[in-house]
């Protein structure tokens, strides 16, 4: 009996260290500094996209670290399986190819920018052919462009930088996110009517979360999507 009891007492205390190894795991978030979305206030990570995702993080009680590096170096980590997510991105099929998509948290705008003088429309055939496109390196506009056969300039690590060269002319045109548009356009005290915009297309914004993260936690994701719907019918986060 008294051997029985041991052997019992030895297992529940197997399971209790397994349960604490587990919740003691942190994972690794990988970002960009992309305003408004991801931005540094007084040397602190903030903006309305890592008030969300940590938030959601804290309420499933999973310990997370969050590091900014440049945009397309945040994605292969998570690829090569140094990192377990990275976001703020939206959907495209070389990220699909290893990690999954999150359901979606921000909507996102995509527009076309020209300066007013500029007689191109993006609308007409020879736009493709003849109008040089600006657009940030390592974006999913950029991966868009390029499989589009787009004549796009890439170079760009952020929206500033982006901006100013299309107003040096550098380019024809440049495709981008309208809310990081307008929220350079309210910092710098620029009217939006220095461009003629076009629509592009939505596509929404989320988390790519590793597919070898969730193989290995395979309740993650459906837990993490069941709050990011409570904060999209809530937004009290």
């Amino acid at each position: 009996m008294r051997k029985c009891i041991s052997s019992t007492a030895v297992f529940i205390l197997f399971l209790m260290s397994g349960v604490k190894l587990y919740a003691a795991e942190k994972i690794l978030l990988t970002t960009q500094i992309w305003p408004p979305y991801q931005v540094y206030h007084d040397h602190l990570l903030e903006g309305t996209a890592v008030t969300v995702v940590k938030n959601i993080l804290e309420k499933m009680d999973v310990p997370y670290e969050i590091k900014v590096y440049p945009w397309e170096r945040a994605q292969v980590m998570v690829q090569a399986g140094a990192a377990q997510g990275f976001f703020l991105a939206s959907k495209n099929s070389k990220r699909d190819a290893y990690a999954t998509f999150s359901e979606a948290i921000f909507p996102q705008k995509w527009n076309w920018y020209l300066l007013r003088n500029n007689p191109l429309n993006p609308n007409d055939e020879s736009f493709k052919e003849n109008a040089c496109i600006l657009v940030r390196f390592g974006s999913n506009m950029q991966h868009w462009l390029h499989a589009n056969h787009y004549k796009a300039v890439g170079s760009f690590k952020n929206t500033d930088a982006l901006i100013k060269a299309l107003l040096a002319k550098r380019c024809d045109a440049m495709l981008a996110n309208e809310l990081a548009i307008n929220n350079y356009l309210q910092k710098e005290s620029l009217p939006p009517e220095i461009f003629k915009i076009y629509p592009n297309m939505n596509k929404p914004l989320g988390v790519y979360w590793s597919n070898k993260y969730l193989a290995e936690n395979p309740e993650f994701l459906e837990r993490f999507n069941r709050f990011v719907k409570q904060y999209k019918a809530a937004e009290d986060f």
